[in-house]
């Protein structure tokens, strides 16, 4: 059940990787995440894999929520150099007035997709980037 949306246009870059959090949506049981995702490296980059469904975060002050990985694509996931991506992520998190969101983390962050897909099993540049989802 739909509970509240609000605008966010928070902006966070790490490594190149630029990322704006436009809106969240919050429903009884879980928060959804719209954010432009802009790979301003050399390099085409994949936010994340999809193979573990325990590497895109949702934290709090206090704990930590799995993002729905059934409704993301490694296709939407796959950015470009110089071009920008509309992502929406949900993440199963209770209403709760008291554990606020603070970012979200993509902890397997690759960083040349060429190459990972020439060499999926021998391929570790990966990186870890957050996302601030709260001022």
């Amino acid at each position: 059940t739909f509970i509240d949306s609000q605008e966010c246009n928070i902006v966070t870059e790490t490594e190149g990787i630029q990322a704006t959090v436009i809106e969240k949506n919050i429903y009884i049981s879980d928060e959804e995440y719209i954010m432009y995702v802009t790979n301003n490296t050399d390099k085409t980059i994949l936010l994340d894999n999809l193979k573990s469904n325990a590497t895109i975060l949702l934290q709090s002050s206090n704990a930590q929520y799995l993002a729905y990985n059934n409704k993301l694509f490694v296709s939407n996931l796959t950015i470009e150099p110089g071009e920008t991506q509309r992502i929406k992520i949900r993440f199963m998190k209770n209403l709760s007035s008291t554990n606020k969101s603070r970012t979200i983390q993509f902890s397997s962050v690759i960083k040349d997709y060429d190459a990972y897909i020439q060499n999926e099993t021998q391929y570790t540049d990966t990186t870890k980037i957050k996302i601030k989802v709260e001022d």
